[in-house]
């Protein structure tokens, strides 16, 4: 069921505070959540995935099929959904996606 955008707190399961170390205090305490209903009713959606450790998830958002196990696959049904990225967050790409956008976006680069 669709609940909209809430404000929740950041719970330490999530960060425990031995993955933070020394950072702990940039470890935001509250957090927004957003249901896909909200995400695919905007005019826009901006998608930021950077670092290797997000490949295989770029792969299934922008090549794979759109799927409940991948909620953000939604977004290849958006009119307006822009993904940015960097090169090692395209790993996981097939060679003929990557080099499709790569070179659509070109001249935007």
């Amino acid at each position: 069921a669709e609940r909209g955008t809430a404000q929740v707190h950041v719970a330490r399961i999530i960060f425990p505070p031995v993955s933070i170390g020394r950072y702990g205090h940039l470890v935001p305490k509250q957090a927004l959540t957003v249901g896909i209903g909200t995400v695919m009713a905007a005019r826009e959606v901006l998608l930021l995935c950077s670092g290797h450790h997000k490949a295989r998830a770029l792969q299934h958002v922008i090549d794979g099929n759109v799927s409940h196990k991948w909620t953000a696959s939604m977004l290849q049904m958006h009119p307006k959904a822009i993904v940015v990225c960097d090169e090692p967050a395209c790993d996981e790409l097939t060679v003929a996606t990557f080099k499709y956008y790569l070179d659509k976006e070109r001249g935007n680069l």
